[in-house]
């Protein structure tokens, strides 16, 4: 519906005016810092093709500078612009104004106090505002008080107590005066020594995780096995059921001298522990060289499909006199191939 005329005051209006004027100025202050960078960025960019001392680069490079001031100034006016001086009620006084930095930036949330010349507090005026404003109004009598104190400094504080800035500019207050000021606290320039040549202290690392503990193997003592199968699991580096599994089962075999025991083996292994670990990978073979035979017989061997050392003994004894044709030989064949599969030297 329709508004009447005398919906808002004056001051509202002048208030909403102010906001309004406000955000405009922060919207073209975000289309200057974008203009800003882009010169930056080129002057950057010509001054590493051309040079520093190009005269398009320094062109550039002025016309970044400027947009950065124009930027600040823009900042600036945007947080003073909705700023609005209290006013003196009657035979009062007023004191307003910002708390900012030397780049005219505010700083919000710090307490402003007014002090003697002594250093004790008269008054506290309030905190500062998200553009470090702040303002305080006195009635007569309020300010009849203060008046009484003389010449009063204004002082800053952070939340916790700490000053920042005692200002060294006399205020005095009297019946209908409206004070304003502006405390200025110089921006903390970090040196460069400290940049280039500082020590950057971190928290110390925690200590790593111990190791986990060694897991345990199971002994051969738990299998239901002959002594003589024990001795032979042995002499073929094989000392806890783990050690079963984990050896390949033709390796096993020849180590046992019977692929049926090595499968029973297996099996009481892997009924033991419960589990069925992943197999090893396939162990290399072993060449026909390993064996120190004459060619004709390696020949022999050869012909017969028989290419390892593993294959000998894989063969079975009746089918090896076969192909060497001669039980002595094929013998001594089987007795070495056992020795070197088991590790041991052949004799």
């Amino acid at each position: 519906g329709t508004l009447p005329q005398n919906s808002f005051t004056p001051a509202e209006l002048v208030s909403v005016s102010q906001q309004t004027t406000a955000k405009a100025i922060a919207h073209v202050n975000a289309t200057q810092i974008a203009r800003t960078r882009i010169y930056q960025y080129e002057a950057a960019r010509i001054a590493a093709k051309r040079g520093s001392d190009h005269p398009t680069a320094v062109a550039l490079s002025a016309q970044g500078q400027a947009g950065a001031q124009t930027s600040r100034l823009l900042v600036a006016s945007a947080e003073t612009v909705a700023i609005s001086v209290p006013a003196a009620p009657s035979g009062g006084s007023t004191l307003s104004g910002r708390f900012v930095n030397d780049r005219g930036q505010g700083l919000p949330d710090y307490s402003v106090e007014l002090l003697r010349s002594n250093g004790t507090r008269v008054e506290t005026v309030g905190l500062t505002d998200a553009s470090g404003y702040f303002s305080a109004a006195y009635d007569e009598s309020r300010t009849a008080a203060v008046n009484k104190e003389g010449d009063v400094f204004a002082r800053v504080v952070d939340l916790t107590g700490k000053e920042v800035l005692r200002d060294k500019t006399a205020l005095r207050f009297t019946p209908g005066v409206d004070l304003q000021t502006t405390l200025v606290v110089p921006v903390r320039v970090v040196p460069k020594s400290v940049v280039t040549d500082g020590e950057v202290i971190y928290p110390a690392p925690p200590p790593p995780p111990p190791p986990p503990p060694p897991p345990v193997r199971t002994s051969l003592d738990r299998l239901d096995i002959d002594g003589a199968t024990r001795n032979l699991l042995v002499r073929g580096g094989i000392r806890d059921i783990e050690g079963i599994l984990e050896t390949d089962p033709n390796r096993l075999a020849v180590i046992v001298d019977s692929k049926d025991v090595a499968n029973r083996l297996i099996q009481l292994a892997r009924q033991l522990l419960g589990s069925t670990p992943t197999p090893a990978p396939p162990r290399l073979r072993t060449g026909l060289a390993a064996l120190r035979m004459d060619p004709a017989l390696r020949k022999r061997l050869e012909d017969a499909g028989l290419r390892d050392v593993e294959a000998v003994i894989e063969v079975g004894p009746a089918r090896l006199v076969e192909i060497v044709g001669d039980r002595a030989t094929a013998s001594r064949l089987t007795e070495t191939a056992r020795q070197l599969l088991a590790g041991e030297p052949p004799s």
